[in-house]
């Protein structure tokens, strides 16, 4: 028999041979046809050793199938970075847990993962952050050297000037569960305490601490006198006040001892120094100035007289 007609032997024995139901193959199903049937292999197992399709022959009967379904395998559960999981089965819905390093946080997903019916592990965008506490606490009144915010960073106080430190504990540290220690730092302002006491003399302020200022008036009865000085100090930063330079307050010259001296002095000496007229203007004038006024009087009119006072 040539090959033509074995090729339209063959056709025409086909179309017509009937060979019955497809032969079972355990967790496949089948497609039959007249001339041949496909198998397709339950969800989550593969087709494994040779061909899913089989073919009617003339003799009647099927060829063999020469393939079985299996179990799906995953394979080894894939390697993230800062992070580890446990053994597990690598078969059909076989799922694997992730757990980060220490340090580490868990971001994306899914977790744990699947091995789906494909043979692959469904990763997503699961991974392992290096943690981040966020920002550094803020102390009032001071600052601190920190600058990265991840595990194991560290940032230390340093009181502002004019400040000074509560306690010796000032550096704080980010911690492995994202959160920095806690510390007992604090900074508050200095303080200088009472303004000094200056004889004759009232300081009048407000605040005692860091940059307040104290301004001096002399007590009743008092003038005061800053050749080389001024009557308001500061608190500094170490906790002193500056110092008010040579101010005093000096006892006022009182209207008596005015008297006194236009007694000591000639009707015409007043006259020249005052140029007044009278001696009644020169009273007046008298009782208005100052024990300094009064000793310029005096220097004029005699060094003996002055040293009376």
């Amino acid at each position: 028999m040539n090959k033509n007609t074995e090729y339209y032997s063959f056709e025409f024995v086909t179309d017509t041979v009937d060979c019955g139901r497809p032969p079972d193959v355990p967790y496949a199903s089948v497609d039959g046809k007249i001339k041949e049937a496909k198998y397709t292999c339950d969800e989550g197992l593969e087709l494994v050793g040779g061909s899913d399709t089989i073919r009617c022959q003339l003799n009647k009967e099927w060829t063999t199938p020469n393939f079985e379904c299996l179990e799906v395998d995953c394979g080894p559960v894939p390697i993230i970075s800062n992070g580890t999981t446990s053994d597990n089965s690598t078969g059909y819905l076989a799922t694997a847990n992730y757990t980060c390093d220490a340090g580490f946080d868990a971001i994306g997903s899914p977790n744990p993962i699947t091995c789906d019916a494909s043979g692959s592990w469904d990763v997503g965008t699961f991974a392992c952050q290096e943690m981040d506490c966020g920002r550094i606490p803020s102390v009032a009144g001071a600052s601190h050297d920190g600058i990265a915010t991840t595990v194991n960073s560290t940032a230390t106080y340093t009181c502002k000037t004019g400040f000074v430190g509560s306690s010796m504990d000032n550096t704080t540290t980010c911690g492995e569960d994202g959160q920095w220690t806690s510390f007992q730092f604090g900074c508050s302002l200095v303080d200088c305490g009472a303004p000094p006491d200056l004889e004759n003399a009232t300081p009048n302020y407000v605040e005692t601490t860091y940059n307040s200022e104290a301004e001096y008036s002399c007590d009743t009865g008092y003038s005061g006198n800053t050749p080389s000085g001024n009557t308001t100090i500061d608190c500094e930063s170490d906790g002193t006040w500056t110092t008010p330079g040579s101010f005093e307050c000096s006892k006022l010259v009182s209207r008596e001892t005015c008297f006194l001296v236009l007694e000591l002095v000639s009707r015409d000496m007043c006259f020249l120094v005052l140029e007044l007229v009278s001696r009644d203007m020169c009273f007046l004038v008298l009782e208005l100035v100052s024990r300094d006024m009064c000793f310029l009087v005096l220097e004029l009119v005699s060094r003996d007289i002055r040293s009376m006072f």
